[in-house]
């Protein structure tokens, strides 16, 4: 949800800017609601599907967005003269509210729900999935994860990092990765993510 309303925001800020700040921070805000969208997406594909069609579906994901940075292309070629480019950055607000629109119709991840203790509702999520199903294996499968993620996470005893003043990774904030809080050095992995899309971006894969 927070995604897409950065979507809205932002294409609001490009289609009525006047100057090139305003287009600077219209970009900005469009580039953290894709980050957010492209990693909350793929790991709520892979938490609702099944283990036979995750691949697949995983598959389409970056199909679409293939196809769909193609099709913004082939728009932007009718729409790049004054006034029009502002009907083409005002596209994406549509886009926008329309996924708000479908996002009510979304199940919270079953998976997410058991981590967090609410089984009731994971189990109606699933349910809603997988209906006409049984789904006693699956629910206990993802109580089974909870617990090994439970138990890969929780301090060692051997490190100081058991001490207190560290924070469990289920509960840390970006803040609290960057300082190093959190029981296991976090901020490497995020460091190296990271880069590596700033890197991706800045090489221009995107326009190829």
């Amino acid at each position: 949800m927070w995604s897409n309303l950065f979507t809205v925001a932002g294409s609001l800020v490009l289609a009525t800017s006047t100057t090139f700040a305003q287009i600077i921070v219209g970009r900005f805000i469009m580039g953290l609601q894709t980050g957010m969208a492209s990693s909350t997406i793929s790991a709520y594909i892979g938490e609702i599907t099944t283990p036979k069609a995750r691949t697949t579906l995983g598959s389409l994901l970056q199909s679409s967005v293939t196809i769909g940075i193609f099709l913004a292309l082939t728009i932007s070629l009718g729409l790049s003269k004054p006034p029009l480019w502002r009907i083409l950055l005002g596209l994406s607000g549509i886009v926008g509210l329309a996924s708000m629109l479908m996002f009510r119709n979304a199940v919270e991840s079953p998976r997410w729900l058991v981590n967090n203790g609410r089984e009731d509702e994971a189990r109606q999520s699933l349910q809603s999935l997988r209906r006409g199903a049984d789904i006693d294996a699956e629910l206990e499968d993802y109580r089974n994860l909870a617990k090994s993620s439970a138990a890969v996470f929780a301090p060692s005893p051997s490190t100081n990092r058991s001490k207190p003043g560290f924070i469990s990774p289920r509960g840390a904030t970006i803040m609290d990765i960057l300082l190093n809080r959190t029981p296991h050095n976090l901020r490497h992995q995020l460091l190296v993510v990271t880069c590596l899309m700033i890197f991706q971006q800045f090489s221009g894969i995107n326009a190829i």
